[in-house]
């Protein structure tokens, strides 16, 4: 962060995996959408992995929610949007030894830069803005159980697309649902 010229207060970051039906201006007023306290912005990953890599925590904190589909749920980090401005005057938030702690505070292993955001969340909610699902459709993660289906609904034509890696596969099994 300290990297970018300070005249840079605001980034979106896209996957290249991501397909956009809309001007990215619509993406952009999203920031005007952020609180105060809100540095990170981003949806809902509708991947079940997640929980797989809390069990530890959650054999030892029964009555937790983390990394479970719900409100918690893990988020995903192929559409962030960041305001620098915000983290520039909070910078420990992002430091390794604050996420080597947290690490290991939650017994979570991060695959990549969203298991920190999904740690972040859960620590800090209130540094999170939840992007509209519109923004990050995932349209290939629909193996899902009933109570869990009011998490993973999207009634909203999407904006973006993000096809969660290239594949073949992912194409076939979109082409199911055309």
């Amino acid at each position: 962060m300290h990297e970018f010229p300070k005249f840079i207060k605001k980034i979106i970051r896209l996957d290249i995996d991501m397909r956009l039906r809309v001007d990215i201006g619509l993406l952009h007023d999203q920031f005007n959408q952020m609180n105060r306290q809100e540095i990170f912005g981003l949806a809902k990953d509708r991947s079940e992995a997640h929980g797989i890599r809390s069990l530890k925590y959650l054999a030892k904190v029964s009555s937790s929610s983390f990394g479970q589909t719900g409100p918690y749920q893990a988020l995903n980090g192929g559409l962030l949007l960041l305001d620098i401005e915000k983290l520039r005057a909070q910078p420990e938030i992002i430091a390794p030894e604050y996420f080597n702690k947290m690490k290991q505070e939650f017994g979570y292993i991060p695959m990549t830069d969203q298991g920190g955001y999904h740690l972040m969340r859960y620590k800090h909610p209130e540094k999170v803005y939840m992007l509209p699902c519109l923004y990050n459709y995932m349209p290939v993660f629909w193996i899902i159980e009933e109570q869990n289906l009011e998490y993973h609904t999207c009634l909203s034509k999407p904006y973006i697309e993000h096809y969660a890696g290239e594949s073949l596969y992912a194409e076939e099994v979109l082409f199911l649902f055309k």
